[in-house]
């Protein structure tokens, strides 16, 4: 390789390793996906009965964790060239001494490299934790095994073939795509035509993977490098600078249609008169009705006579039986996550074409317009959906054999419809709100990524769940959803100012200000909508000759007056977490297994031998790591999930407890479940439940910051001043609080147990 294109290489890895928007959600997909994909593959082991279901799981999570990261990655590929073009360093690009075909060569490998190094980041440490991890217990055998003898070298080099051949094709067709659009909008919008056949193959790969045959797998990879291959000289052949630098930039205009909009909102009022506008322009971008029309006419059909000859010609028709209501959702959720582009689109795609200005004019209040808005977002993917799923059950009930129907009938399919549609408005009151607090496409659809990575995993999830017949399940994580719905379309309406979106200059990381606010939230905690710049600083106190370092007083004025402040801040929330520790605790005590199922997850439940009463103690320094890492994380992730991980850790403990201790009730009596709650959980549990219940409340507190903003803050700077909080409050209280419960659970309970049951068995 040349040295101009070396330089180009290092030029391209620098912009990217340099734009936060970027590094960021790639870190989060790298680095804690492979761990939340490892975590959630062994808890699918331990309900699934099907043990070579269970053993697929394992390499079907290493395919996951290494695809997604390449395919979030693929937004460097798309602006290989039109992204110079739009930050004005097209010229001198190339101006460059090179030839057209080392040219674009340099900028295939430069554009090659985050994709195939993000997902090999991916792929280690999701081997690791499987490599690394504890024995689990697997409901389909009796005793536990470990992940890793599923995950063998085989297996491994395997996907990374697969990985590396997908990546390369993917990264082909994006040069291509780049080299001959005149805007990021237009690239993004064909990009449908990469990630949405490439979803799909990952799809079907993973049902091949399930139900062990590798022969279509070959087929199929081997038919991509030769398309990835053709991608490349083609692109090679085709590109040429002369053209690339004439060629117009494209623009749309909307000032005609944006015109009549007054007019026409005394008709049809102003809610509807959007809906009519966004639906008029929608409809005429054939960039958008192509993708969308294929998703929702040809994937419902090459679903149907795909399945039909799975059925017809596997040895095992069993498995594609158990996989139809998993189809039917899947048919309904990929045109809805297509469809996503158009709410991406909704008001920073206004701004790119130049006619948010006359939109935001109209006379009609921000409510409306953001309804408007949110309602032409939501027709698109819930229409394309159930036009999808409605046409593949017509097509089931016409040509499938009654053979293949057996897993489906109305009740399931109806499951799957609206569960589909519940998915669909969660992902686009998200997509909305992005939209409205973004100015440029290219950002939106960066930010994207929080959408679909945790909406695939979900899928990803309910495919399990299918699978393991747990409808019970998905009936939760759609109410999940639904809540989720709601609590986003608040958020925007509330947030949703049209001034503040046209005085709102070009998004920076500015690092500096978000440490000096930070510092201050975290130096003292007040009142949510204080201003940082009235707080003093770290270990600083006021007295009467001014501010002073004096980190007693410090502390001193945090167990004094800010604890105080915490209270009033978290005691909503802190009603919430005991209401659902109360729930928790009751559905312990009633909860009997009859199903293998359900005795998998009283297998979960129980670390006492009921019939033993033997008692496992760890070290004073695993526990403390272990409870601190638990609650650490769970508020952590608190964020991102409106303070649902938050609440598992009390809840799940506490039900856990209840159940064991019912159960030694029924099958000792009373005073066998008493003695085990008074030996074995209540030394160390007077400080650790207080303690998980005051972190939880926290960690709500947490997650709801980006849903209730002070009218002085934004969602940012609020969920700033959050997490200060939870973080002073996780290392000033319950850090000191777990270390003390360390002590008496290695110490005292021992000490306890043996009193009470005369005798100590570690």
């Amino acid at each position: 390789m040349s040295n101009q294109a070396l330089t180009i290489t290092r030029r391209d890895l620098r912009d990217t390793l340099s734009d936060w928007r970027t590094l960021i959600p790639l870190c989060i997909l790298s680095v804690l996906l492979p761990l939340i994909l490892r975590s959630g593959v062994a808890q699918a082991v331990s309900f699934l009965d099907d043990e070579f279901i269970s053993r697929s799981l394992v390499p079907l999570g290493l395919l996951i964790a290494g695809f997604l990261p390449a395919s979030l990655s693929l937004i460097g590929p798309l602006e290989s060239f039109v992204g110079e073009r739009e930050r004005s360093t097209l010229e001198s690009l190339l101006a460059m001494p090179m030839s057209d075909r080392g040219l674009y060569l340099a900028k295939f490998f430069a554009a090659l490299l985050p994709p195939v190094g993000s997902s090999a980041v991916a792929m280690v440490i999701y081997s690791l934790a499987i490599e690394l991890g504890r024995p689990v217990r697997m409901a389909a055998l009796p005793n536990r095994v470990f992940l890793s003898d599923y995950l063998t070298n085989a297996w491994i080099l395997g996907i990374t073939a697969i990985l590396l051949i997908k990546v390369f094709t993917m990264v082909a067709a994006a040069v291509y795509v780049s080299s001959h659009t005149t805007s990021i909008r237009a690239a993004n919008l064909l990009a449908s035509f990469i990630l949405i056949p490439m979803a799909i193959l990952v799809q079907i790969e993973a049902l091949i993977i399930i139900n062990g045959m590798f022969l279509p797998i070959v087929l199929i990879n081997g038919l991509l490098l030769v398309v990835g291959l053709t991608m490349v000289g083609w692109g090679m052949y085709s590109f040429n600078r002369e053209e690339l630098l004439s060629r117009e930039h494209e623009t749309i205009s909307k000032r005609s249609s944006t015109q009549r909009l007054s007019q026409s909102t005394k008709i049809y009022g102003p809610v509807m008169t959007i809906l009519q506008r966004e639906a008029t322009d929608t409809l005429s971008d054939w960039r958008i009705l192509i993708p969308i029309g294929l998703l929702t006419f040809l994937v419902p059909i090459g679903a149907l006579f795909g399945s039909i000859y799975a059925f017809s010609n596997v040895d095992t028709p069993d498995g594609v039986v158990n996989l139809m209501p998993f189809i039917v959702l899947l048919v309904g959720f990929l045109p809805a996550s297509f469809s996503l582009i158009v709410a991406l689109e909704v008001f920073v795609g206004e701004r790119e074409r130049g006619s948010l200005e006359s939109l935001f004019s109209m006379p009609i209040s921000d409510d409306q317009l953001y309804r408007g808005k949110l309602l032409a977002a939501i027709v698109p993917p819930i229409g394309a959906s159930l036009i999808a799923m409605l046409l593949f059950g017509v097509g089931l009930s016409l040509f499938a054999p009654a053979a293949l129907l057996e897993r489906i009938n109305l009740s399931i399919f109806s499951q799957m419809v609206l569960l589909s549609i519940a998915q669909a408005l969660a992902m686009v009151s998200a997509a909305v709100v992005i939209s409205s607090h973004t100015n440029t496409v290219r950002l939106a659809n960066l930010l994207a990524s929080f959408i679909l990575v945790p909406v695939a995993i979900m899928v990803q999830l309910e495919a399990v769940l299918i699978i393991g017949e747990r409808f019970d399940v998905l009936n939760a994580i759609m109410a999940v959803m639904l809540i989720l719905t709601i609590v986003l379309t608040r958020t925007g309406i509330g947030s949703f100012k049209r001034e503040s979106i046209l005085s709102r200059e070009h998004l920076a990381l500015n690092v500096s200000q978000i440490n000096r606010a930070f510092n201050a939230f975290f130096s003292e905690i007040r009142p949510a909508g204080s201003n940082p710049d009235n707080h003093l600083g770290v270990f600083y106190v006021e007295t009467a000759r001014g501010p002073e370092r004096n980190a007693r007083a410090w502390l001193k004025r945090f167990y004094r007056q800010e604890l105080a402040v915490v209270w009033r801040e978290t005691r909503l929330a802190l009603v919430v977490v005991l209401l659902c520790c109360v729930a928790a605790i009751i559905f312990g005590s009633q909860f009997t297994p009859v199903s293998d199922r359900e005795q998998s997850l009283a297998n979960l439940m129980s670390r006492l031998d009921t019939n033993q009463a033997t008692l496992w103690s760890p070290s004073f320094g695993v526990t403390v790591v272990r409870n601190s890492f638990s609650l650490f994380f769970a508020g952590l992730f608190s964020a991102i999930s409106l303070g649902f991980f938050g609440l598992t850790t009390p809840v799940i403990n506490l039900m856990s407890i209840s159940f064991r201790a019912s159960t030694l009730a029924a099958s000792g009596g009373l005073a066998t479940g008493l003695n085990y709650l008074l030996a074995y959980e209540l030394p160390h549990g007077l400080l650790e439940i207080p303690l998980s219940i005051m972190a939880a409340a926290l960690a709500l507190r947490l997650g709801a910051s980006l849903a209730f903003v002070p009218p002085t803050y934004s969602a940012g700077r609020h969920l700033l001043w959050a997490w200060a909080m939870y973080l002073k409050v996780f290392c000033l209280v319950i850090v000191p609080g777990l270390v003390l419960a360390g002590l008496i659970e290695v110490l005292v309970t021992p000490a306890v147990y043996q009193m009470v049951y005369g005798f100590l068995q570690i």
